[in-house]
């Protein structure tokens, strides 16, 4: 299985816990972007963009002042475009020491973090979120191939019994000459 791959901006309040979460999801076999993954002498705009493409999943952590971190406007606008054009990837926003989401967040649910639930806890949390979701993921796009298999069958047998019904009553031979005008 390939990895997932989940993309983290953070404030400049969050950074201790964004690094945490990346540790995590990297331990239970998820590939985690973070500012700090920047390649140097590269442009950092592209970088952030392609991050934000190539993930399924998109986290904010959000602390109290919710000011972002050094790349933290670029991140966002990278991230929201890229749900934008993909609405299948994930948006998980995290707060910590807030309960306002920004305006550019509310139209998701968020996770409260903070330290009166523990690291653990939030960050298996934010986990389990995410592979329930892509597990879900999985199983509604199993139901539609297969639903698609049962269409496919159906209509084979549809065609199979109209081929039939033609040759009992020799009627092909009429409509392959009709075919052919």
């Amino acid at each position: 299985m390939a990895a997932r791959h989940v993309f983290i901006s953070y404030d400049r309040e969050t950074r201790l816990q964004a690094s945490e979460l990346a540790s995590a999801l990297r331990r239970r076999g998820f590939e985690a972007w973070l500012d700090e993954n920047l390649d140097p002498g590269m442009p950092f705009r592209q970088q952030i963009e392609q991050a934000a493409d190539n993930a399924q999943w998109i986290v904010f952590l959000i602390g109290p002042k919710g000011q972002p971190g050094n790349f933290g406007e670029s991140e966002r606008m990278a991230a929201l475009k890229s749900v934008w054009a993909d609405s299948s990837k994930g948006v998980l926003p995290i707060l910590f020491g807030t309960n306002a989401l920004p305006p550019f967040l509310q139209g998701w649910q968020a996770l409260i973090g903070g330290k009166t639930q523990g690291a653990e806890t939030w960050i298996d949390r934010a986990i389990e979120i995410i592979n329930n979701a892509d597990a879900d993921s999985r199983r509604a796009g199993q139901k539609q191939l297969d639903q698609s298999r049962k269409k496919r069958e159906q209509r084979y047998a549809e065609i199979t019994r109209a081929v039939s019904a033609l040759r009992e009553k020799d009627l092909a031979p009429s409509l392959q000459a009709s075919l052919a005008e």
